[in-house]
C-alpha cells in the first residue's frame, strides 16, 4: 500500500500534468512558461523541476495520459479472436489512435513542431514511445501468425516497423489539415484500404 508520502507525490504530479495540459491546450506550448505551469499548480519551479527537466519532458507526459487508458485495452486486443486479420489490426490501431482525436488540434501542432524543433530533449521519450508502439504491432502479427492468419515466414518486427511508418504519415496529415476535416471514421476507411495493401501486397492475382 502507497505510503503517505507517495500518495502527496503523485496527486502532486497529476495536478502538475493536468495544470500542462490545460495552460498548453489554452496558450499553445510555445507561450507557456514552467513558472506559469508551477503557479497554476500551486507548487514551486524548484518542486516542479524535481518531477520534470523541462518543460518538453512535462509534453510527453501530458500525451501520454491520453494514450494510457488504450494501452491496456489494446494489450487485450492483441489476443482477441478476430476472423478477418484486417478488422482485427484496424481495430487495433485506432485504438491506439483515438488519442488524436480527443486531443486540441492546436496542442497536436505544438507537439509535431516542437518535437523537430527540440529533437534532442524529445529523443528519449519519443522513442520509448515508438518503440513500446511498434513492439505492439509486432505481438499481434505474432498472433495472427499463431492463427494461421498470415505467412509463417511472414517478418514480424519488419511487417510492424513497415505499418508504424504508413500510420505516422496518415497522423501527419492529420495535425495539419483543419480541424474535423479528418474524422474517426474516415481515418479508419483509410486504414483498412492501406491493411488490406498490406496483407495483399502488390504482386498479380491468377485465376486458378
Amino acid at each position: 500500500m502507497p505510503t503517505l508520502r507517495e500518495r502527496k507525490k503523485r496527486k502532486t504530479n497529476e495536478t502538475i500534468v493536468a495544470e500542462a495540459a490545460r495552460l498548453f491546450k489554452a496558450n499553445g506550448f510555445a507561450n507557456t512558461t514552467i513558472d506559469e505551469i508551477a503557479a497554476a499548480a500551486e507548487v514551486g519551479v524548484g518542486t516542479l523541476y524535481n518531477y520534470y527537466a523541462n518543460k518538453y519532458e512535462l509534453l510527453l507526459e501530458v500525451v501520454e495520459t491520453f494514450v494510457s487508458d488504450n494501452l491496456a485495452e489494446a494489450e487485450k486486443l492483441i489476443s482477441k479472436p478476430y476472423d478477418d486479420p484486417v478488422e482485427h489490426l484496424v481495430d487495433f490501431i485506432m485504438l491506439l489512435a483515438e488519442q488524436w482525436f480527443v486531443m486540441e488540434h492546436r496542442l497536436m501542432a505544438d507537439i509535431f513542431i516542437a518535437t523537430f524543433q527540440n529533437y534532442e530533449k524529445f529523443a528519449n521519450g519519443v522513442l520509448k514511445q515508438d518503440v513500446r508502439d511498434i513492439d505492439m504491432i509486432t505481438k499481434l502479427f505474432e498472433t495472427l501468425k499463431e492463427r494461421g492468419q498470415i505467412d509463417e515466414s511472414t517478418d514480424s518486427y519488419l511487417a510492424a516497423v513497415s505499418m508504424h511508418g504508413m500510420i505516422a504519415i496518415d497522423f501527419m496529415i492529420l495535425i495539419f489539415v483543419p480541424e474535423g476535416t479528418i474524422t474517426p471514421d474516415m481515418m479508419r476507411e483509410q486504414l483498412k484500404n492501406q491493411m488490406t495493401l498490406l496483407f495483399n501486397g502488390l504482386h498479380p492475382r491468377h485465376n486458378a
